[in-house]
């Protein structure tokens, strides 16, 4: 469990991230300001602490030896080490927070980018070519456009909405593309991002590694 809240008077004001060993305190507002000592915990800390050292340890022989040693794992080292873990399936961080107060949303955010593969690394998609043959088509933004249709639907307002995934290049209304299922090219009309229930207007999207 990398983040975990310190419980004073009955309320999380404070959260710990010990992936970096530091502790947050939250304003009303949700902000967050990093204080200069760590709320004492007891057993609980320790125990936790204990717990991301013995998993990170068992990522590389290197690291299990500094454990076995007992020399103390830099910050850089146990994300390191949880990102072996997380890449390789063999750890699943368990994050706290808020939902109502977003208290500890971003250390979760921020724990993605530093812990889960790029797209570069588990961005690729197994396809057909025209010959009816399996190709991986690997993430790469200058690469040709691929992407994939994962949902459509019907809006009362827009017309047929068509979700997709770009792995490869970009797509816009000027980009010619051509179903590989049909044969049949399809013409874009409008390209739009969506932000929960919010439809923006969007020059292309581009797949990124």
């Amino acid at each position: 469990m990398p983040c975990v809240p310190h419980i004073e008077n009955g309320q999380a004001n404070t959260y710990i991230n010990l992936l970096e060993y530091k502790a947050y305190k939250y304003d009303a507002k949700g902000n967050a300001t990093p204080t200069a000592i760590i709320p004492e915990m007891g057993d609980r800390f320790e125990g936790l602490r204990e717990a991301i050292k013995e998993a990170v340890a068992e990522t590389s022989e290197e690291l299990m030896e500094k454990f076995f040693m007992e020399e103390e794992f830099t910050p850089e080292e146990i994300i390191t080490g949880v990102s072996q873990g997380v890449k390789d399936g063999s750890l699943c961080p368990v994050f706290c927070g808020d939902a109502s107060t977003t208290f500890g949303i971003e250390q979760f955010l921020n724990s993605i980018t530093w812990l889960a593969p790029s797209a570069a690394d588990k961005g690729s998609e197994t396809a057909v070519d025209v010959n009816g043959d399996p190709v991986e088509i690997a993430c790469n933004e200058q690469g040709a456009t691929a992407a994939i249709i994962f949902k459509t639907v019907a809006d009362p307002f827009v017309g047929k909405l068509s979700y997709f995934k770009v792995v490869s290049g970009k797509v816009s209304t000027d980009t010619p593309l051509v179903n590989m299922r049909t044969g049949n090219q399809e013409r874009i009309t409008k390209v739009l991002t969506v932000r929960g229930k919010k439809q923006e207007d969007a020059a292309a999207v581009q797949g990124h590694p």
